[in-house]
C-alpha cells in the first residue's frame, strides 16, 4: 500500500487535506489501546524524533515532519558522531 504513494502524500489519514499532529492519538481513540501495552503518544513521538536524530536525519527535515520549530527540547538525546555516516 505505501509503495504506491508519492513521497509527499500522507500515509496515515491519506485523504486529509493537511497533516495533523494528533494522528496517533486519533488512531488510538478509534481502535483503543491494547491492554497488554501501555502506550503513551508523547513517548512514542519522542522515540521517533530521537531515532531520526540518531540516524543523522537533518534537523530541518525532522522539525518539518514533527511540526516543531526546533529540536531544543531533544538536544540532550543527541549523539555526537565519531565518524561521518556514509
Amino acid at each position: 500500500m505505501a509503495r504506491n504513494t508519492s513521497p509527499d502524500s500522507l500515509l496515515v489519514f491519506g485523504n486529509r487535506d493537511k497533516d495533523i499532529t494528533e494522528s496517533v492519538a486519533a488512531i488510538l481513540t478509534r481502535v483503543g489501546k491494547p491492554h497488554a501495552v501501555n502506550l503513551d503518544t508523547r513517548r512514542l513521538r519522542t522515540t521517533w524524533i530521537v531515532t531520526l536524530m540518531r540516524d543523522y536525519v537533518p534537523d530541518p527535515i525532522i522539525t518539518a515532519a514533527a511540526g516543531l520549530a526546533d529540536l531544543q527540547h531533544f538536544a540532550h538525546y543527541r549523539t555526537t558522531p565519531t565518524t561521518t555516516p556514509t
